[in-house]
């Protein structure tokens, strides 16, 4: 179980017998670790939410591709992007439509 910041520092006071500069170094270190665990849990849980999205439905994509539905509809329809059926849905892999993105791109002028 987990300990919360608040009480982390409170022990922290009651243990110094004296405030000073030791008992805010301490505070300073446990905030420290604190935040470096928050942002180590943060990052994991983004990673995973990232993997999950890999495969979109067609409205993810076009939100991702910031086409409105039809759009993205009619251009699957014409197989002009890559996608897949799944079970009779359309799926689409996010790696697909970056290279999709990237091979459409319009060079830069010399």
């Amino acid at each position: 179980m987990k300990t919360s910041p608040t009480s982390l520092i409170q022990n922290t006071s009651q243990q110094s017998e004296e405030p000073g500069d030791d008992n805010q170094t301490q505070q300073l270190e446990i905030i420290g670790k604190l935040l470096c665990d928050i942002l180590i849990e943060l990052r994991q849980k983004s990673d995973s939410q990232t993997n999950q999205r890999e495969i979109m439905t067609v409205n993810e994509a076009a939100d991702y591709l910031r086409f409105s539905h039809h759009t993205l509809r009619e251009k699957l329809a014409m197989r002009e992007i890559p996608h897949y059926k799944v079970g009779g849905s359309i799926r689409l892999r996010k790696s697909d439509l970056d290279k999709w993105i990237n091979k459409n791109a319009i060079p830069l002028a010399n």
